[in-house]
């Protein structure tokens, strides 16, 4: 039998088997419902072993990703995981989180 760990808050509660998430991807959502509203910026983190979106941020108004990444990671049990985020990810305070919490990184950058 595999034993599982159980994360809960107030609002949710999620159980998964007892190893590393996998892969995980930190992915970056835009969705305009209506022409004249703003798009809705929302961080998520997505495991390729267990196939489900384990966490998601919103991105407040008056910032950016930079913001949401750390506090998605912080929310993980990310030991012995693999995380890769794009270009906006390559930032020292979000690449000594992952290292801190013993998780690895693969970032991906761009020219110019």
């Amino acid at each position: 039998m595999v034993e599982k760990k159980c994360q809960s808050n107030a609002k949710t509660s999620l159980c998964l088997p007892q190893r590393p998430l996998g892969h995980l991807r930190l992915l970056q959502n835009r969705d305009a419902p209506a022409k004249r509203q703003k798009a809705l910026h929302i961080v998520s983190t997505w495991s390729s072993s267990h196939q489900l979106v384990l966490g998601q941020k919103k991105v407040h108004k008056k910032s950016n990703e930079l913001t949401a990444i750390p506090e998605l990671i912080e929310m993980l049990e990310i030991a012995g995981s693999v995380i890769t985020i794009d270009a906006m990810g390559c930032q020292k305070d979000i690449t000594s989180l992952i290292f801190k919490k013993k998780g690895d990184y693969i970032l991906a950058l761009k020219a110019g």
